[in-house]
C-alpha cells in the first residue's frame, strides 16, 4: 500500500514525506482481556504505534500473516486455542519465526507455564502486570529491534538476484551491513514483503538470504538517488554472518569482530 511507502536521504535513511512508512511500528494485541484494552489506549496516546487487534487465536494467526507486525502480544488464554499453541504456531512458520512475541500468562495454570519455553516467546509476563511497565518493554524491544537495522554500513556494489511471492528480479547493493542491504532496483516490492535473496561477497561462494523489505525508495522528481529497497536479513546459512561480517568491518578499515565464544 502506498501509506506504507517511504522515501529516503542520501545515507540510505527513511525521511518523513508524503508515504511515512509505519510498518515498522506494526503491534498486534491478541486478546480480550482489560489488559488489552489499556495496552491499546497506551499505545495509541504515544502516536507511534499502529495497532492491530485480534479476539481469538485463529484470527490473530491470520492477522499475524497478512500484516507481519514487528511485535505480537499474545493471551495465552484464548477461546479457540491455546496461546502457547498460536505461538508455536507462529515460530513455525517462516513468515513470522522472527517476529517476537511478549506471552501473556496466567499463573494459576501452571500448564501454561511449562509449555512456555517451547513456545520460544520473547518474554513471558504475568497477565496482571502494570500497564506501565508492558509499555516500557514493548518500547525497549522496538527499540532493540531498530537499532539491529542501524549497524555499521558499508558502501558496496554487488549483484543481487530476489524472489518474492509475485515477483523475481535483479539489482545491486549501494550498501551492506551484517543486518541488511540496499539493494537498487527499479520497481522494488512493497514493504513486509519477504523475498529469497542470492548474492556472492568478492572470492566467496553464493550466498542465499532470506530477507523483509522494512522500507522502499520510489522514483521521485524531488531527489536524484536510485529507486530501490532496504531489507533486513531474517535468515542467513550459519557460515555467512561472519563472514559478511568481516567484508564489512574490512572495507570499513576496522578490524573484524572475534567469533570466539
Amino acid at each position: 500500500m502506498a501509506t506504507d511507502r517511504t522515501t529516503s536521504g542520501p545515507g540510505g535513511k527513511p525521511t518523513s514525506g508524503k508515504r511515512a512508512n509505519t510498518a515498522a511500528q506494526r503491534i498486534l494485541l491478541v486478546g480480550d482481556k482489560p489488559v488489552f484494552a489499556a495496552l491499546r489506549q497506551g499505545l495509541l496516546r504515544a502516536g507511534e504505534s499502529k495497532v492491530l487487534g485480534a479476539a481469538s487465536g485463529g484470527e490473530g494467526l491470520r492477522v499475524a500473516l497478512t500484516a507481519l507486525p514487528e511485535l505480537i502480544l499474545l493471551d495465552a488464554d484464548l477461546p479457540d486455542m491455546d496461546g502457547v499453541e498460536v505461538c508455536r504456531r507462529l515460530r513455525s512458520d517462516p513468515l513470522t519465526e522472527a517476529i517476537p512475541v511478549i506471552l501473556l500468562v496466567n499463573g494459576s495454570k501452571p500448564q501454561q507455564s511449562q509449555g512456555t519455553l517451547e513456545a520460544s516467546p520473547v518474554a513471558s509476563v504475568p497477565i496482571g502486570i502494570d500497564t506501565a511497565r508492558l509499555l516500557n518493554m514493548i518500547q525497549m524491544i522496538l527499540t532493540m529491534r531498530l537499532s539491529r537495522r542501524t549497524a555499521a554500513r558499508a558502501p558496496v556494489t554487488l549483484g543481487v538476484d530476489y524472489i518474492s511471492a509475485d515477483r523475481a528480479g535483479t539489482g545491486k547493493t549501494l550498501n551492506l551491513s551484517q543486518d541488511g542491504m540496499f539493494i537498487v532496483t527499479p520497481q522494488p516490492p512493497d514493504v513486509n514483503t519477504h523475498v529469497i535473496l542470492h548474492f556472492a561477497l568478492p572470492d566467496s561462494e553464493p550466498l542465499e538470504a532470506t530477507a523483509k523489505v522494512v522500507w522502499v525508495r520510489t522514483p521521485e522528481k524531488e531527489h536524484p538517488y536510485p529507486a530501490g529497497m532496504a531489507v533486513q536479513f531474517l535468515k542467513l546459512p550459519p557460515e555467512a554472518q561472519p563472514a559478511i561480517a568481516a567484508f564489512v568491518a574490512g572495507l570499513l578499515g576496522n578490524p573484524a569482530p572475534s567469533q570466539e565464544a
